[in-house]
């Protein structure tokens, strides 16, 4: 279930895409939109920040929010949703996304995730390899490390369907970003035998560090598929 303002996103997202609000444009001021809304004016910052780390807008201060101009958007409106989860996204697409737990414990942490994660020493974690399986294929083999105060109660059943909606959902987490990290690199064992791969095939890797809305650490991933399965695209945009 999308909170309040993920749902006022989507809507001006939409507005923006189908040039409701014309590019170059101001948006409506903060009063008419809190009004249509019914929502405070935190609200609607949240649900503006969103769309400012999407690139679609920039706010700027005595001056409004502005939108972007920018042709490619029109025609590639998929932007960076991470925040909805994969599981989620795939649901909208309409595509069949399975989960199938290899391993699920939890450990003490060692020095690489007490580093990431910002723990104390031998904080416990919990250590997920999950495959993910899209349309039948396999699509990622995910390395998740979570730590466990600050997701309590997750299990290897909530992790076969979505660790996102579970924190979200049942715990009320919320997110502020993530940090990634791209690099190729060559097959290991665990991608030949559960991604399908051959020796010589490349991997594409995401090294990612997802944080709060009080910026704590929260999820350290790493994501890993074959070279030709999954791609990544990022805008790079110039604000005059």
């Amino acid at each position: 279930m999308s909170t309040k303002y993920e749902i006022i996103a989507d809507k001006i997202r939409q507005r923006i895409i189908d040039k409701t609000y014309e590019p170059d444009n101001y948006l409506p001021n903060q009063k008419i939109l809190m009004n249509e809304f019914n929502v405070s004016r935190t609200t609607l910052n949240k649900a503006i920040t969103v769309l400012v780390m999407e690139g679609l807008v920039y706010s700027k201060r005595g001056a409004g929010t502005k939108i972007i101009n920018r042709k490619f958007w029109y025609e590639n409106e998929n932007t960076d949703k991470h925040y909805q989860g994969l599981a989620a996204r795939m649901k909208k697409a309409n595509r069949i996304l399975v989960n199938k737990i290899i391993e699920f414990n939890v450990e003490l942490s060692n020095n690489i995730i007490q580093n990431k994660l910002k723990l104390k020493e031998k904080s416990p974690v919990y250590k997920i390899i999950r495959l993910r399986v899209l349309d039948s294929k396999p699509y990622m083999l995910e390395h998740t490390y979570i730590p466990v105060n600050l997701v309590p109660g997750l299990t290897e059943k909530e992790s076969e369907k979505s660790i996102f909606e579970y924190m979200r959902n049942i715990l009320k987490i919320q997110f502020s970003g993530s940090f990634k990290y791209f690099r190729a690199d060559i097959p290991n064992s665990y991608d030949i035998e559960y991604l399908k791969c051959s020796e010589n095939d490349p991997i594409f890797q995401i090294e990612e560090t997802n944080f709060t809305l009080n910026g704590e650490p929260i999820e350290y991933s790493i994501s890993r598929n074959k070279y030709n399965i999954r791609g990544y695209a990022l805008r790079e945009v110039n604000f005059k």
